[in-house]
């Protein structure tokens, strides 16, 4: 691969990385705001109540595989039995 390209797509890939962050943050800061830290938890806070149960369990899953560090010193210190969002 080119120089250029390579260094070009590591910058595009950066900058991706950092907008993906913000709008991540900012959807969980909205959402804690609007209906608390475990709002996604309740069903009455989905417009699409089929997809619910699935996505229940597609956290559940991804959050019991993890091993980021934040999810380690959330559950080895708080007694709360879900992540907040």
């Amino acid at each position: 691969m080119h120089p250029f390209n390579l260094e070009f797509r590591n910058l595009v890939f950066y900058s991706i990385e950092k907008i993906e962050i913000y709008l991540r943050t900012q959807v969980s800061y909205t959402i804690s705001q609007d209906f608390g830290s475990s709002g996604y938890l309740d069903s009455i806070n989905h417009h699409n109540k089929a997809n619910f149960n699935s996505l229940l369990s597609h956290i559940q899953k991804e959050v019991s595989r993890s091993k980021e560090i934040f999810a380690k010193h959330f559950f080895d210190n708080y007694l709360e039995s879900n992540l907040p969002v």
